[in-house]
């Protein structure tokens, strides 16, 4: 079975109010959902990782993001902010990669329409149920490394991981 990771997630900008409000979001398919722990929308740095298990008849995802309000006597409710549908189709499944989405409005999870602020990043890859972390290299595998892959090793983590394409704030608006 396919199975989806989200994780190293960001928000940016997402209430202009200036004031500080608690916000979560939801990972969402056909038949699975996944909600993060709320933070300050001053520090929206979401350090948490989702697996999610992926059906055939998934071509998109889901990212739907929310304000948690306190109520004094109601307990607390969810306020629609924005979400994003990510084709499954542009989710590589080789390495993880990163990318910006221009946070939009959905009809599907609010009924009037209003303006939607805010960006998020996420990290993702598809991988296939059984290999949750492949092995890397097979010269690992066959006893003593070679000195050439012990090189590369010991340089790894040195690489650079920028990428490189586009602006390195995420404002690369295609």
């Amino acid at each position: 079975s396919n199975k989806l990771l989200i994780e190293n997630i960001k928000l940016e900008n997402v209430k202009d109010q200036g004031k500080v409000v608690d916000i979560f979001f939801e990972i969402k398919t056909s038949k699975a959902s996944k909600k993060s722990k709320t933070q300050k929308s001053n520090a929206l740095d979401f350090q948490e990782k989702f697996n999610i298990e992926l059906v055939d008849q998934d071509l998109t995802f889901d990212v739907v993001v929310y304000e948690q309000k306190q109520g004094m006597l109601l307990g607390s409710s969810n306020e629609y902010l924005g979400s994003v549908t990510v084709p499954l189709s542009t989710i590589g499944d080789r390495e993880i990669s990163g990318k910006w989405y221009d946070l939009e409005f959905n009809r599907k999870y609010h009924k009037k329409t209003f303006t939607v602020n805010g960006k998020i990043f996420f990290e993702s890859k598809k991988y296939s149920g059984s290999n949750v972390d492949p092995p890397t290299g097979s010269a690992l595998a066959s006893g003593k490394p070679s000195a050439a892959l012990s090189r590369e090793l010991s340089n790894s983590s040195k690489v650079d991981v920028s990428g490189g394409k586009g602006g390195q704030d995420g404002s690369s608006n295609g």
